[in-house]
């Protein structure tokens, strides 16, 4: 327990099948601290990040899987050791998280601890015990936040951490009722209990006013008040603080959150490849496919394989489609042939990072940090571990040259054996490169702008391409990174990334900007504003039909 260098020793000593893994479950859910090295295997194991341990979430899958391969005896006497190695309480709270997920303590008894005492480890443990059957699921999840509504009562201070107490107790729930994250938890209960908040979307009235809920082409909720049957722009101050009004505000609050919510986790449905029953979905919708097959969203590779991919970006474009994420116009990357029977991909060696920086942008990607391994992104369902390996300290700034990448590499997460790039798959592969892109155009040494990276100018290619015809432009072509605009005064280049403009044997052609008086003229088929592709295209029409400039400063330039 407090020297991990002997694991694999002692593991082959003494024949416990499961040692290691058990090990190091019980110092993730004993500690608040931890070394580099143990960060990195615990991420190995389990998809919980060290803030989320520390807070109280429990990895249950983990648990059940260490509790099966060391059985009863050996699990308890490592229990029994870690003891020794907890620093704070959390060993107290570990033996409830136990009991709750061995059906030792009832539902019933914890409610009545819970009330009496407020105690958040047993509020935590409370969503562990096995689940009964669906009414019990909403019963535990209406009991939450019956709790977290009653923590109002409190100060502040009480209040954050009763809060925090129940967002880690749902988190539990989530695992143990089978859901990937707690927002699909959420989602799929809210829907349940929806007819709780189904007033919302009816007409109620306020003294002489007509309020409710509704949502946008766009998907977000708003607030529509109406007075003799005209549309106010907003509610009359006098009645803001009614509570009727002050309801319909909160719920309107909490459809926001679930709309930026379920954005966030669509888009990491796509990545992951996750997959859901057509019931789940349409839920009373009529479909032609049987309830019980399996759909995911689409990745762009998908789409690239089966020779669409163009012409859903032009649906999108002709019908003026919005996307709430990047699916269609997601930079795509794809194995080449010299990958293919490679163990790593040399495509980005060479090219100087910041590892400071390289970890702060991929921070939210999911890569962590490794001293022996680099970055690493692991992908629990396929087994996989991704690496960014470059001869640099991650941890510490240096005033050293810059490292340079060496080559991004996959491997088994179980057996730690290296993987065939042909191997790993194609959705996943192109999302790791995607991420490398983004490190080395965002922390180059060299401190390129993140719209030069190689992914966005395809991407704004892509989009500009099918803009041209709506202006109808056809003295415009497209190089690797640059517009090149045959003029009636001359012949321009434009360059894809940063916009700067050149005129054909001549010198740089200065044209600034104004982004915010004009920004989202130009239609881009998702929602994400990128005001630099509007920009381009701007530049791109007004030198591609350079004879209507009028402007004196740009005509002295020409």
């Amino acid at each position: 327990m407090y020297n991990q260098n002997w694991i694999d020793c002692i593991e082959d000593y003494l024949g416990w099948s499961g040692l290691k893994s058990g090990i190091y479950y019980f110092i993730a859910h004993t500690n608040t601290s931890f070394s580099d090295h143990v960060k990195a295997m615990i991420a190995k194991y389990s998809p919980l990040s060290i803030e989320e341990l520390n807070n109280g979430a429990f990895d249950l899958n983990w648990f059940k899987e260490c509790y099966k391969q060391l059985g009863e005896k050996h699990f308890q006497f490592l229990y029994d050791s870690a003891k020794y190695i907890s620093d704070t309480n959390k060993h107290t709270r570990t033996r409830k998280y136990s009991d709750s997920a061995l059906g030792k303590i009832t539902v019933e008894e914890l409610e009545t601890i819970i009330q009496d005492k407020r105690n958040k480890d047993s509020l935590m443990s409370y969503a562990l015990v096995p689940i009964k059957n669906e009414k019990d699921i909403l019963h535990r999840y209406q009991f939450l936040q019956q709790f977290l509504k009653e923590s109002k009562q409190f100060g502040a201070q009480r209040k954050a951490s009763e809060g925090l107490a129940v967002s880690t107790a749902l988190q539990n729930l989530a695992t143990n009722t089978g859901y990937s994250d707690v927002t699909r938890l959420t989602l799929n209960i809210e829907a349940k209990l929806a007819e709780y908040k189904k007033a919302c979307f009816q007409w109620q009235s306020v003294d002489n006013i007509q309020i409710k809920i509704q949502i946008q082409e766009d998907g977000k909720p708003s607030i529509v008040c109406e007075k003799n049957e005209k549309t106010l722009k907003s509610i009359p101050a006098k009645y803001k603080k009614q509570p009727a009004i002050l309801e319909l505000k909160e719920n309107c609050k909490q459809f926001h959150d679930q709309f930026s919510r379920t954005k966030t986790i669509m888009e990491q449905f796509m990545e992951d490849g996750t997959t859901f029953t057509v019931s789940e979905i349409v839920k009373k919708k009529s479909q032609k496919l049987t309830p019980k097959k399996r759909i995911r969203l689409a990745h762009p590779f998908d789409l690239w394989k089966l020779g669409v991919w163009q012409d859903y970006q032009k649906i999108l474009f002709d019908q003026k489609i919005k996307q709430p994420f990047k699916q269609i116009f997601r930079e795509l990357y794809v194995k080449t042939e010299e990958e293919l029977d490679r163990i790593n991909s040399l495509r980005y060696a060479g090219n100087q990072i910041q590892p400071q920086k390289t970890i702060a942008c991929l921070k939210n990607q999911h890569w962590v940090a490794d001293y022996e391994n680099g970055l690493q992104k692991v992908y629990y369902k396929e087994n996989i571990v991704a690496r960014i390996y470059a001869m640099a300290d991650w941890f510490s700034p240096s005033d050293i040259e810059a490292p340079t990448l060496e080559w991004v590499e996959f491997s088994n997460r179980k057996t730690f054996q290296q993987i065939l790039i042909k191997e790993v798959p194609d959705r996943i592969f192109s999302e790791v490169m995607r991420d490398v892109d983004l490190a080395v155009s965002v922390a180059h040494a060299g401190g390129v702008d993140p719209e030069t990276s190689h992914s966005t100018i395809e991407m704004r290619k892509m989009i500009l391409s099918f803009n041209l015809p709506l202006f109808g432009l056809n003295n415009v072509e497209f190089t690797k990174s640059h517009a090149l605009i045959y003029g009636k005064r001359g012949n321009y280049t434009i360059h894809l990334g940063s916009g700067v403009i050149f005129k054909q044997s001549g010198i740089q052609i200065m044209v600034l900007p104004v982004h915010s008086q004009h920004r989202g003229k130009l239609f881009l088929p998702f929602i994400d504003e990128d005001p630099k592709t509007a920009e381009i295209m701007s530049k791109i029409v007004l030198f591609a039909e350079d004879e209507k400039i009028k402007d004196p400063y740009i005509l002295r330039q020409l």
